[in-house]
């Protein structure tokens, strides 16, 4: 749970960065450094780009000098076995090397092992201000109260398809052409409509839902 009110620094929430320092670096210039403005991430920070060894670097070295400025949720890309199919690991494996007395090391795969593994202290939501919830995929329809979602714990380093609140919170998505719950296109979650969203917000006593995981072309 975080406090924004008690801050007077500005307090930014960003979406998906997917391996983009550019982006990362636009949006630190155009909002402040993590020195005097507060951040919170929301997932997807690997994968994709050309460059998520350096944001995923970046943004942690910043959460250690700046404990209270940055906040790292989970994404449904901090996975093993999403992060083997989209490009991180090849980008470790190629990109992740030293020289010691002229020979070249390759530390890649020691370097995406602890990066992947350090993904399972990462929460998968966080809570403003007791009224907005955050969370990288979307609301779920098997936590039906504030106690309950305060309950969930991280999820380990292998993502569970059988752990469906983990599924629902990382991989929903919105749909205005129905009100319920409806099996997603991505083939993992669901999609929620209007009636689940009210229900959802009225249950957990929340007055508004921010979310990433989909970008607009």
């Amino acid at each position: 749970q975080i406090n924004t009110r008690q801050s007077k620094s500005e307090f930014v929430i960003v979406g998906d960065l997917h391996g983009s320092l550019d982006s990362l670096i636009r949006i630190f210039d155009e909002k402040g450094y993590p020195n005097t403005t507060r951040y919170l991430f929301l997932g997807d920070y690997v994968d994709r780009g050309k460059n998520s060894c350096e944001v995923i670097i970046l943004l942690y070295a910043l959460k250690i000098l700046y404990p209270d400025n940055i906040y790292l949720i989970r994404g449904n890309h901090e996975f093993r076995f999403i992060t083997d199919q989209y490009g991180f690991k090849a980008e470790c494996i190629k990109r992740v090397k030293r020289t010691i007395n002229g020979n070249v090391i390759h530390d890649g795969k020691l370097f995406y092992h602890l990066v992947t593994e350090s993904f399972k202290y990462l929460p998968i939501c966080a809570i403003l201000d007791d009224s907005i919830f955050c969370v990288h995929g979307g609301i779920t329809s098997y936590v039906q109260s504030r106690d309950e979602l305060l309950s969930i714990s991280k999820v380990d380093v292998h993502f569970s398809s059988n752990d469906l609140i983990q599924a629902e919170l990382l991989w929903n998505d919105p749909d205005h052409s129905i009100l319920a719950y409806y099996q997603s296109p991505r083939g993992l979650g669901c999609i929620f409509g209007k009636n689940a969203l009210d229900s959802f917000l009225e249950n957990m006593k929340f007055s508004l839902v921010i979310r990433g995981h989909q970008s607009e072309s």
